[in-house]
């Protein structure tokens, strides 16, 4: 009777219904606002997890400047923090897991540069994770990345942290980035340490101190542009790319990076370029040239720095782009005559903003045919001068 009456329940029982993933994930965004955050809804179900996951990983850097490693040392502070910001304290563990996802060998190699320049053995739970949690990533700020390395170097090996460390440990990680993250939508490179170099993503990591050989059979007997394309097919799906290098020094990382975004994207639609007057040099315009050529569809475009040859990049966002561009930031921009009339033609516009270009500085929507006259009046009236 008994073993009858449980199949009797055990056919009346049915699962609940589940929501569907799209429902579960707008569900979702508003729970992420509350005070305890995503974290509690992991241990729901599998279900619930399968949905948290991507949400929690799509921006895993975020909030880092917000909350520094030092907070954690003042106990009585930590008491009157809310469950949300400890989680963001605790945030900088997750280079745990991200290392943990490293391949063997790119974990070796990176273990190998920390015993042998620095003398320390990274440790970490040599458990393979079931869950790729770098392919969730869809937003990366690169000054919040290295300052989550930063925290997490600090809080681990204080007395031996070095700088330099934080370089080589960024590098490995976004090697794993380039070939895992094919989520990854927006790219800000932007850095924190203005005196480590861009990470090389090609074969060598180099620095300004020492040169360390990347051995990766795959790569032997590759060019460089095979390489970059084959080991980056995270970044065929960006729409966003902003590069601020006003603070750092231009190095051949950094144009490796532009050669990285020219050869592999072509789905961007906001480009952001901000470099010191006297980096545009021809090989940095032909690579923003190149970007702009390698688009589909490029909806924003903002530009600081440049004083000459300006006009080069506006027409071939003229020839390219001229029905998609709607928005155009410029920002201490020498606007020539030919440049003018080059921003004439793009019909389809409907924001300019100007920040001090050729002493102008204003805000215009559709009709700026009038402003941009006043840019070549100022510019005549410099030349009297």
């Amino acid at each position: 009777m008994r073993k009858l009456k449980l199949l009797q329940l055990n056919k009346i029982r049915k699962p609940a219904p589940l929501l569907p993933t799209e429902c579960m994930q707008q569900i979702l965004n508003y729970v992420d606002d509350q005070e305890n955050g995503l974290y509690s809804c992991l241990l729901v179900n599998k279900y619930w997890c399968k949905n948290v996951l991507p949400l929690l990983w799509a921006s895993p850097f975020q909030g880092s400047f917000i909350i520094s490693h030092w907070v954690l040392a003042t106990s009585n502070l930590k008491g009157t923090l809310s469950k949300k910001a400890i989680n963001q304290l605790n945030n900088y563990k997750i280079i745990d897991t991200l290392i943990s996802c490293l391949d063997n060998k790119e974990f070796y190699y990176l273990n190998s540069l920390f015993q042998k320049f620095y003398s320390i053995n990274l440790k970490i739970n040599n458990k393979v994770p079931l869950i790729n949690y770098s392919s969730f990533l869809q937003e990366l700020s690169y000054s919040e990345f290295e300052n989550t390395i930063y925290i997490y170097l600090m809080r681990k090996f204080k007395d031996k942290f070095k700088e330099q460390q934080i370089l080589v440990m960024v590098t490995s990680l976004m090697r794993l980035f380039l070939k895992e993250s094919t989520n990854l939508r927006i790219l800000i490179f932007n850095k924190k340490f203005h005196n480590l170099d861009t990470p090389n993503l090609l074969p060598k990591l180099m620095t300004k101190n020492f040169i360390f050989s990347y051995n990766n059979n795959m790569m032997m007997g590759k060019d460089s542009s095979s390489s970059s394309s084959s080991s980056s097919s995270s970044l065929n799906r960006l729409v966003k790319f902003q590069i601020n290098n006003i603070n750092s020094t231009l190095t051949q990382n950094t144009i490796n990076l532009l050669k990285l975004i020219s050869i592999n994207c072509k789905n961007i639609h906001y480009l952001d370029f901000k470099f010191k007057h006297y980096e545009y040099n021809d090989n940095i315009l032909q690579l923003i040239i190149s970007i702009i050529k390698s688009q589909d569809h490029i909806s924003e475009f903002n530009i600081s720095q440049i004083k000459i040859n300006f006009e080069l990049i506006l027409l071939n966002l003229l020839l390219l782009h001229k029905n998609t561009l709607i928005s155009m930031k410029l920002d201490h921009v020498h606007i020539s005559e030919n440049s003018t009339e080059i921003l004439k033609q793009f019909y389809n516009i409907r924001k300019v903003k100007l920040l001090h270009c050729n002493k102008l500085t204003s805000e215009v929507l559709p009709d700026y045919s009038e402003l941009l006259e006043s840019l070549i009046d100022i510019k005549h009236r410099e030349k009297k001068r």
